[in-house]
């Protein structure tokens, strides 16, 4: 794979708004990868866009999600060094 990246994953929680942010943190050059709270940003929002809709009683009936708010919540906590 020398110089490959691997293929979107298939997965319903892996978007495609989250496979671009994915590639562009690959980018060869530094100006072209997003910084860390634009990652931050861009994973809180789309966590917040997949939250599920819960109903007083009604059980939670949504697949896992690839990255959780613990998640997006320890990005934040590795950017204050």
């Amino acid at each position: 794979m020398a110089g490959e990246h691997p293929r979107q994953p298939d997965h319903p929680d892996f978007t495609a708004t989250l496979w671009e942010l994915t590639q562009r943190c690959w980018d060869r050059e530094a100006e072209g990868r997003p910084g860390i709270q634009e990652v931050i940003k861009a994973l809180g929002e789309l966590l917040a866009f997949n939250q599920p809709q819960a109903y007083p009683g009604q059980p939670n009936q949504s697949s896992v999600s690839i990255f959780s708010a613990a998640s997006v919540a320890h990005l934040t906590e590795l950017d204050s060094f």
